[in-house]
């Protein structure tokens, strides 16, 4: 499985994570729920991934752009053009 592949499942799981979090009642124990936990850290790790996700090639990021600007990952670098799993 290639990085852009596994970086978008992790998202995925991600946003799963999430609504089952949203689906089960406030409590005042927020930070004890095990989707709270596991969401924060899993949040956490895809921002260091999407961080230090670059191109092995020409040093380009491939995630983030800017302070607001993202993109998915793909296999070939935008810029380049060559494959970053390689």
């Amino acid at each position: 499985m290639t990085r852009a592949k596994k970086f978008k499942l992790l998202l995925i799981v991600q946003l799963i994570v999430t609504v089952m979090y949203k689906m089960i009642p406030i409590e005042l124990t927020y930070y004890m729920n095990s989707f709270f936990i596991v969401g924060m850290a899993l949040g956490a790790y895809l921002i260091l991934k999407a961080i230090v996700y670059a191109c092995p090639n020409c040093g380009k990021h491939q995630i983030m752009l800017g302070f607001f600007k993202y993109r998915l990952p793909t296999d070939n670098c935008y810029v380049c053009c060559e494959k970053i799993d390689s």
